[in-house]
């Protein structure tokens, strides 16, 4: 996933989840994804942040 402590752009989070880059704007207008603002128009997405996130949405199925 790159890195340790990287940070990564809408591009790679969207590669990342395989969602289009609209998708990644979206949730961060909405604040449904964890991000850094370093600037007016600069936005970054910290790798430990963003697999916490995933790791917090994973589904598993139950047990029948």
């Amino acid at each position: 996933m790159g890195t340790n402590g990287a940070n990564f752009t809408y591009k790679q989070v969207a590669e990342l989840l395989n969602v289009k880059v609209g998708t990644i704007y979206s949730w961060v207008a909405r604040g449904e994804v964890p991000y850094v603002r370093l600037g007016k128009r600069v936005v970054r997405f910290p790798q430990a942040e963003i697999e916490q996130w995933l790791a917090a949405r994973l589904v598993t199925p139950g047990r029948g």
